[in-house]
């Protein structure tokens, strides 16, 4: 087996537990990720992702405002919506 190919699987693997807990994957979960398989699962690089969170970050944290607050944080909210476009 390539060696490029067990980066991969840990990467699934990581992506498979947290689907069979039931749960979406979070952020925490990608940190011990390499590049590449953080690239992988998200389809951006975490550069690119990074910057998207700081555009995103003003929009989104609601602490302080009226309405309801937002469960997940602006990281797991963009995490899921890359999950969603790449399904």
């Amino acid at each position: 087996m390539p060696v490029g190919n067990t980066g991969l699987q840990s990467g699934v693997k990581v992506w498979q537990e947290s689907r069979n807990r039931g749960t979406a994957m979070s952020y925490t979960d990608l940190q011990n990720l390499s590049t590449t398989q953080f690239k992988r699962l998200c389809g951006v690089s975490r550069d690119t992702f990074d910057n998207m969170v700081e555009v995103l970050r003003p929009d989104l944290e609601r602490q302080g405002r009226r309405g309801g607050q937002n469960k997940l944080s602006v990281e797991d909210q963009l995490l899921v919506t890359l999950e969603y476009w790449r399904e």
